[in-house]
């Protein structure tokens, strides 16, 4: 026989806790609320990573595709000969676009 002492009076043993742990985890409100909660988890995890998806538009297709012409029907390119000047000459600068159009002012 288990002997009693002031200090384990009211200790429950692991076997009585376990199936007192059983008893609750089966009871039909807490599977309802454990399954209505991960549903809302669910939910929110999917709102949270939505990302809109971009719209293009359809891709032209072409009815009929010609082969390509063989080389010796091709047009000869005539390269034009570049002076050893423009060689050491820096690439022409690109003109910058502004990113916003400058608002203008109405007047009557």
């Amino acid at each position: 026989m288990r002997e009693i002492r002031a200090d384990t009076l009211g200790m429950m043993s692991l076997e009585a806790l376990f199936d007192l742990l059983k008893a609750v985890i089966m009871t039909p409100e807490v599977i309802i609320v454990t399954v209505v909660v991960l549903l809302y988890a669910s939910v929110v995890n999917y709102i949270v990573r939505y990302r809109k998806k971009v719209r293009r538009p359809p891709a032209k297709r072409h009815a009929e595709k010609t082969a390509p012409a063989p080389e010796s029907e091709k047009p000869v390119e005539e390269k034009e000969e570049e002076s050893p000047e423009d060689e050491d000459a820096p690439p022409p600068e690109k003109k910058k676009r502004p990113l916003h159009a400058p608002k203008l002012k109405k007047t009557r």
